[in-house]
């Protein structure tokens, strides 16, 4: 971290225990938004402790937080693009599409254009623009897939159907299975990995298996098939941990292929692939207004299609089908 003199520095009172980061912050700088304040936090211009801190880390009392400088209060606007999108369903309240390998779901710091609201903010300015502001830019998002998973993600067009989904999502109330193919072979047909995640102290962009501090995250998997020394599997989230997948199949020593921040980047021939072989295939919830109960299905894109292919002689297929 950075040595620089902090503009600011906080003591976190018994008063303030139980308190997220960023409503704490807003305590003490009230003339700035919360989403602001969350955009210095990403941007690690805030620390706990003398380390980059998080937005929702609830404090526990005694945390010393340093204030080491501001962002622009302009942030770039958001620009609409012109980049297709692949509607799997929509109505008056939910947009659901087939995201693609390589797009950013939404804007972040040093990364603001080109994501997938600037396409929603193309597709239907009125109702996405409407959505946003000068800060939230996150209009409709109510769950994010990586910049490489591809497959299903549901959009919320209004505010009580982005309210109504992103509680369903905090409480667990949403089916999600992915496809992914794994390095190895597992000995059992079916496994659960039950084990905290938290950020890789060593590396910010990644996350690992904790056994202190890290949050809940449970991950059942199924085995469909395996050739060539690797494993195609269906997995299902029962959390929403940031990389679950991810991390849960690289702490068992089976990586996602294609997998650079996991796996290493050794290649396992003959699978060949440009990023890691994970696919958000299935999503089921509850309709935000109607109560309906609804499943959506992502085909697979056709760069991971063919290396499921590769799986279609030693194993029945059909099960993915539908």
């Amino acid at each position: 971290m950075t040595t620089q003199q902090p503009l600011a520095t906080f003591s976190v009172t018994p008063e303030e225990i139980g308190l997220r980061l960023d409503h704490f912050l807003v305590r003490h700088f009230p003339e700035h938004s919360r989403s602001y304040l969350q955009r210095c936090v990403e941007a690690q211009r805030i620390t706990m402790n003398g380390e980059p801190a998080r937005v929702g880390v609830r404090l526990e009392g005694g945390e010393t937080i340093d204030i080491l400088g501001w962002l622009d209060e302009t942030p770039e606007a958001i620009q609409a693009a012109d980049i297709p999108l692949d509607i799997l369903f929509e109505d008056d309240d939910l947009l659901v599409i087939n995201k693609p390998a390589g797009l950013v779901v939404h804007p972040a710091p040093g990364n603001r254009q080109g994501t997938l609201v600037s396409a929603l903010l193309n597709y239907a300015p009125e109702t996405f623009g409407e959505q946003a502001d000068d800060e939230d830019v996150r209009p409709g998002i109510v769950h994010r897939l990586d910049k490489d998973t591809s497959g299903v993600m549901v959009i919320a067009k209004t505010p009580d159907a982005f309210d109504k989904l992103k509680d369903d999502f905090r409480n667990h109330h949403v089916d999600k299975i992915y496809l992914a193919i794994a390095r190895g072979h597992f000995r059992d047909g079916f496994g659960v990995i039950d084990l905290p995640i938290g950020r890789d102290e060593k590396n910010r962009m990644k996350r690992t298996v904790c056994e202190e501090g890290g949050k809940e995250a449970l991950t059942k998997y199924r085995r469909v098939g395996e050739a060539h020394g690797c494993t195609l599997l269906q997995v299902r989230l029962y959390t929403g941990r940031t990389h679950q997948i991810r991390v849960h199949l690289a702490h068992l020593g089976h990586p996602v292929l294609g997998d650079l921040l996991y796996s290493g980047g050794a290649q396992c021939p003959p699978f060949r692939y440009k990023r890691q072989l994970l696919h958000a295939w299935k999503l089921a919830l509850q309709h935000p207004r109607t109560g309906e109960r609804m499943v959506f299905t992502a085909p697979p894109a056709p760069d991971m299609a063919s290396e499921i292919n590769r799986f279609a002689d030693y194993c029945d297929l059909s099960v993915l089908e539908g």
